[in-house]
Order: structure tokens, then C-alpha cells, then sequence
């Protein structure tokens, strides 16, 4: 029957009735059951219809597409997201040219921007961790990670008309030390990134070290270029160039390790 009505023992009390689902979180191997037609209380581990409670379902074996799964999803996210990332770069552009950029729109293509970098970043963590089983890389991403996030901040702070006169030039001044720390430790992990994929032949990975080579010469190439043309319309173009050629790379490689790794669906 179906619809047994169970009592059970707690701290020397009849509790009940109850039907077999609902004694689901209340009970243990231990704990002493009884229903119309037993003779005496039994423990719940020896009766039938309770031995799918205490049943141990074992994790996903290592290494196997079960385990995988989420590293796969966040291969697949990461292209999706690096190519959102080169329409946010084209977009930000656009903003810088026409004059808008100090607008809430502009604070929240920054925002998306921030966002889409940082998902591309958790999906090679996730890959040189589980795929390659390389921690020191999947370390070096997760400082990546924790410097992008200031450096999109101080941006979103500065795209506010006026934002030098609304914030203290203490305050000003720690954000400014906070964000060339976070400027030192990018550059710093980058540097580490392209040295440790040089150990690395995995489908994809060269690619990405010349993603990382090209981020090295070309970040401070657009400083240097930013100091000597300013706000001129012609070095807003260049910069977005700049920018696109090494998520060129990036996006080919991550487009690389997905063809490798991700099971496709037939």
C-alpha cells in the first residue's frame, strides 16, 4: 500500500501518522518505525520502503563529461561573452567619438564590459583547472579577475560629468593609488600568463599567449598614445584598433578549445 500511514519515535515519543514522503529530513537508519500490520517497531534501514533515504549517491568521477558539465557551459559562455566584449570595445568607441562619454549609458556599456571580461576570465580558470589540471594558471586567472574588477570600477566612477568635484582629493587620491596597484598586478599576471602557456601545448593555447604577448605591448603603447593625442577623434579610432587585435587572438583561441573539449550535441 501506498498510503501507509508511519509513526515514528522521537526522544521517547510516538510521532504520526505520517505517509512515506513526508518522513523525508525527519528520519534516521536508527529511528524506530511502525505501521498497521507490524507486529513490533522496526529501524527505518530495515524497512524496504524507506532504503532510498539513506541510499549515498557518489560524485561525478573525475575527469569524466558529468564532472565536466560546468566547465564545458563556461567554455561556451566565454566565446559568447568575448564577442559581447568586442561589441561593447566598438560601442565605447562610438560613445568617445560623439561626445556621450559621460552619460549613464556609457557608465553601464563599462559595466557590461567589466562583466563580459570577468566571464571570459572564470571560463579559462575553469578549463585550466578542470581541463588541464593546471592550478598555477587557474590561479594566475583568478588574480586577473580580482584586478579587472577596480580598474572597471575606477572607469565607471570617472565617466561621471564632474566626478573630481564630488569626491575629496584624499579619497581621490586613494582611488588612484588603489587603482595603480590593481594597473600593476594586471600587467604583473599578464607577464605570468604568457610565461606559464609557453608550458602548455593543449588545442587553443597558443593563441592565447599571443593574445597575452599583444595585451603586454599594446596596454601601455595605448597609455603612451593616450598622454601624447588626449581626447583627438583619431586616437579614439586607433585605440579601439588596439584593442580588438588581441581579442582577435583571444576570441580564436577560445573558439579553439571549444571545438576541442565541449562534447557536441549530434
Amino acid at each position: 500500500m501506498m498510503n501507509k500511514q508511519w509513526y515514528y519515535v522521537k526522544s521517547g515519543d510516538k510521532k504520526g501518522p505520517y505517509l512515506v514522503n513526508e518522513l523525508k529530513g525527519k528520519i534516521g537508519k536508527e529511528t524506530l518505525l511502525w505501521c498497521e500490520g507490524m507486529k513490533d517497531w522496526e529501524k527505518a534501514k530495515q524497512i524496504a520502503e524507506f532504503q532510498s533515504f539513506f541510499e549515498v549517491t557518489p560524485p561525478p568521477v573525475p575527469g569524466s563529461k558529468e564532472a565536466n558539465s560546468k566547465t564545458f557551459s563556461r567554455l561556451s559562455d566565454s566565446v559568447v561573452y568575448a564577442w559581447g566584449f568586442v561589441l561593447l570595445t566598438i560601442i565605447t568607441s562610438i560613445l568617445e567619438l560623439t561626445g556621450n562619454e559621460e552619460g549613464r549609458f556609457s557608465r553601464l556599456v563599462i559595466f557590461l564590459s567589466a562583466s563580459a571580461l570577468v566571464r571570459i576570465f572564470l571560463g579559462l580558470r575553469a578549463y585550466f583547472s578542470r581541463i588541464l589540471k593546471n592550478e598555477s594558471l587557474s590561479r594566475t586567472m583568478g588574480w586577473l579577475i580580482a584586478s579587472v574588477i577596480p580598474i572597471y570600477l575606477f572607469e565607471v566612477i570617472a565617466s561621471r560629468e564632474g566626478f573630481e568635484d564630488r569626491i575629496s582629493g584624499e579619497l581621490l587620491g586613494v582611488m588612484g593609488v588603489v587603482l595603480v596597484i590593481a594597473l600593476i598586478i594586471h600587467v604583473y599576471q599578464f607577464v605570468r600568463l604568457r610565461g606559464k602557456l609557453s608550458n602548455e601545448n593543449a588545442t587553443g593555447i597558443k593563441d592565447l599567449r599571443t593574445f597575452a604577448t599583444l595585451q603586454l605591448v599594446l596596454f601601455p603603447t595605448a597609455l603612451i598614445l593616450a598622454i601624447v593625442y588626449g581626447e583627438e577623434d583619431s586616437f579614439s579610432i586607433l585605440e579601439t584598433i588596439i584593442e580588438l587585435i588581441p581579442l582577435y587572438f583571444l576570441i580564436t583561441g577560445l573558439q579553439k578549445i571549444e571545438d576541442r573539449v565541449v562534447p557536441k550535441i549530434a
